[in-house]
């Protein structure tokens, strides 16, 4: 479904029992978001969490003065149904699904729009990120391979080839709205886990737009326990494979 384009970026949050970790992302982000709110729009669907969710964020919105939408699931969804239903009320010419639990850095709204406001239509932005433990210590580097350039603008092919291995993570991730809408009837079942970012892929290769990489870190990856984790050996062996064969059908030699 496409919605009509009211924002230059959407910011789209599913959250499941992530009350706290929410809690301190939306402390430090929708201060950000409060400068640009004509440009950027705030969503998060609370998966029917039985932690508090609900009342903190009714908290969150008093507390801090500022109205973003929020949605409540009466039942719990699946990873993928969870991204899609909060995918579908981004009004915005880009959007990111965001983990709720990582942490955006303190300029990561007015770089971005920098980005954005360029003159390059880009199908996709993606960034480094720093990663730790569920303290946010000891973070270190993810991408430390530098060349020397702190934005690497490149062909849909190139970016996927480069970074297949990083932009599996949510929150390091913006596409274009119509890449994700061009892809919609994508059927993701086969590389369960991974729905959103081989749809992000099949529509940044449809589209032919280019990508741009940028190599400063702009999120903190916070790795608390994972209610999929045990699942991890079915997602990367049976998800990655089916997705990147997938791939090489429309893109060979992925």
């Amino acid at each position: 479904m496409i919605m009509e384009q009211k924002y230059l970026l959407s910011i789209v949050i599913p959250t499941f029992n992530r009350r706290n970790y929410l809690q301190e992302n939306l402390i430090l982000l929708i201060p950000q978001i409060k400068k640009y709110k004509a440009e950027v729009q705030l969503v998060v669907s609370n998966n029917a969490s039985t932690d508090g969710t609900k009342e903190m964020l009714e908290t969150i919105q008093k507390k801090i003065h500022f109205q973003f939408e929020v949605y409540t699931q009466a039942q719990k969804l699946d990873i993928d149904e969870s991204m899609l239903f909060v995918a579908s009320k981004a009004k915005g010419k880009y959007m990111m699904i965001m983990g709720d639990d990582d942490i955006l850095s303190t300029n990561f709204i007015e770089i971005i729009l920098g980005v954005i406001k360029s003159g390059t239509e880009y199908g996709m932005i993606h960034w480094n990120i720093l990663t730790g433990d569920a303290n946010c210590d000891n973070n270190q580097l993810y991408n430390i391979h530098f060349d020397g350039k702190l934005e690497c603008i490149c062909s849909p092919t190139e970016l996927i080839c480069k970074e297949f291995n990083h932009s599996d993570f949510i929150s390091s991730v913006i596409i274009r709205k119509e890449c994700w809408d061009i892809a919609e009837n994508l059927d993701t079942k086969a590389f369960s886990g991974y729905g959103f970012m081989f749809r992000n892929y099949q529509g940044i290769i449809k589209k032919r737009l280019p990508c741009l990489y940028y190599y400063f870190p702009l999120v903190i990856q916070r790795n608390p326990h994972k209610d999929w984790i045990n699942l991890w050996p079915y997602y990367h062996i049976v998800s990655l494979r089916n997705g990147y064969k997938f791939l090489d059908e429309i893109m060979p030699h992925t």
